[in-house]
């Protein structure tokens, strides 16, 4: 199970941030009881570099069962408070302890078997199943905005993970997003030259110096919105804006 930023790492789904020498004593928000009777430490909330880092996984792993989100929402909150950290995550004081067993049960009961793709409806419960409606999603996918292709891409994602399915990488990119800023300054820049309008240009300059304040399927949204309004169409190469997403191997 994904459950803090550690895990994100091991899976894959992002790089681990630089960190401070490593500290032994480490502080952390939720205390998990695995199926051998050991306690292991999730939502590492030790340094400030690590409180950022659980703040992003709390914010975007969709795994989390929202008991457990509640409870290390409130404990990575006091800590951001302490390291000076503004953010806008909230929770629960409660119980710590965590069994992983239990967790699980949460999960699979909480999963969602049917998922309905323009005017069809797929079950989730086998791999061929899964297999078919992320191959439909991937065929339709320009067809939703980005903050429904990040929810279809979840779901997916959160029933692979039963059986042993390996989703395509593009849910990744939608599930977990971050921008490449090197895309992103080439494909800016691509605009520039295309379309000579000191207007476009000045927008487009005020998005990117956004990119620390919105989140990255909303300055893609942004984007998109941009180049609509001032007739830049860049669909003569597939996946535009979700090209602009980092790939994690």
């Amino acid at each position: 199970m994904i459950i803090d930023y550690k895990d994100m790492v091991n899976a894959g789904l992002v790089k681990e941030a630089q960190t401070e020498n490593e500290i032994k004593d480490k502080k952390f928000a939720i205390m998990l009881k695995l199926a051998d009777g050991r306690s292991v430490g999730k939502f590492n909330i030790t340094t400030k570099q690590d409180v950022e880092n659980e703040i992003y996984a709390i914010k975007n792993n969709t795994e989390i069962p929202e008991s457990l989100k509640k409870v290390a929402g409130y404990f990575i909150k006091q800590a951001a408070i302490y390291h000076d950290i503004e953010t806008d995550i909230d929770g629960d004081i409660g119980n710590r302890e965590f069994s992983l067993q239990d967790l699980e049960k949460t999960t699979q009961e909480e999963v969602v078997p049917v998922i309905k793709l323009g005017d069809f409806r797929y079950h989730l419960t086998n791999e061929s199943q899964i297999k078919t409606a992320e191959e439909e999603f991937l065929l339709k996918q320009d067809s939703y905005n980005l903050k429904d292709r990040q929810t279809i891409s979840s779901v997916i994602v959160k029933q692979a993970k039963y059986t042993k399915h390996i989703p395509n990488e593009l849910l990744g990119r939608y599930l977990f997003p971050h921008l490449d800023m090197k895309k992103v300054a080439r494909e800016i820049e691509i605009r520039k030259n295309r379309i000579k309008s000191d207007e476009y240009h000045k927008d487009l300059d005020k998005l990117a110096g956004c990119t620390d304040i919105l989140e990255p399927l909303e300055f893609l949204d942004s984007l998109k919105s941009i180049d609509g309004f001032h007739g830049y169409n860049p669909l003569s190469y597939r996946q535009p804006y979700q090209n602009m997403l980092k790939v994690y191997a």
